[in-house]
């Protein structure tokens, strides 16, 4: 696994763990009922109602200051992260609606698919300006024959030209993002707009295809006949 995909496991990781504090709890009594024995393969034995009555049941209270300090957490994970794919993991777990993610995750593909063929500029471009001596050949209904006019004309002159190369570093951290990020739509059970246009072709192309197969079976049957 490259270093690229353990930075967004490692942050994935620790949204599932801002997620959980989202319900975050003070415990003010633990669980002081008695438990009836185990089986031997480890689950508790049943009690009955009178079992119950040796103890009480956990006392908690929300811890209010931990969730929201997760939550403000996550929003920024979702606004902020340089990766697409944690900042959809965080859009879910603060609950945003699929409609939405599915729009955004649309916006954030569209970057990706840019940053695929990204340059990095080694050399700047040099230039200058200088006046030009223009000459032109004018005929107009005014006057008889070709007459010339003579202007000043600024142009520029390229004394350097622009340099680039490909950005190895942005198109590998593109790559590894859209991968985690489809792995991530498929997982929550999402898609964006032109997902669900390929998948409709997909499927009219397939209706098609079967369609063709059976008429050809029906016509060559009644050929044979």
């Amino acid at each position: 696994m490259s270093g690229l995909l353990i930075d967004i496991q490692t942050q994935l990781q620790k949204v599932a763990e801002l997620e959980q504090d989202l319900s975050a709890k003070i415990i003010i009594e633990k669980d002081s009922r008695e438990s009836c024995g185990e089986y031997h393969t480890g689950w508790n034995i049943p009690c009955d109602d009178s079992a119950h009555e040796k103890g009480s049941p956990e006392v908690s209270i929300p811890n209010t200051e931990k969730q929201e300090s997760s939550r403000r957490q996550l929003e920024n994970i979702y606004q902020n992260s340089e990766w697409f794919s944690v900042r959809l993991a965080a859009g879910r777990s603060l609950g945003i609606d699929s409609k939405t993610l599915e729009s955004q995750v649309q916006i954030w593909l569209n970057i990706l698919e840019g940053q695929k063929t990204a340059e990095v500029v080694v050399q700047e471009e040099i230039s200058h300006t200088e006046n030009i001596d223009v000459q032109e050949q004018v005929v107009d209904g005014w006057s008889p024959g070709v007459r010339t006019e003579y202007s000043t004309k600024r142009d520029t002159i390229i004394d350097q030209p622009k340099i680039t190369e490909p950005d190895v570093a942005t198109r590998l951290h593109a790559f590894n993002d859209r991968i985690a990020l489809l792995y991530l739509l498929s997982l929550y059970g999402l898609q964006t707009k032109e997902m669900k246009r390929r998948s409709k072709r997909r499927a009219t192309s397939l209706v098609i295809f079967v369609l063709i197969i059976i008429f050809l079976i029906i016509f060559f049957w009644l050929y044979s006949k």
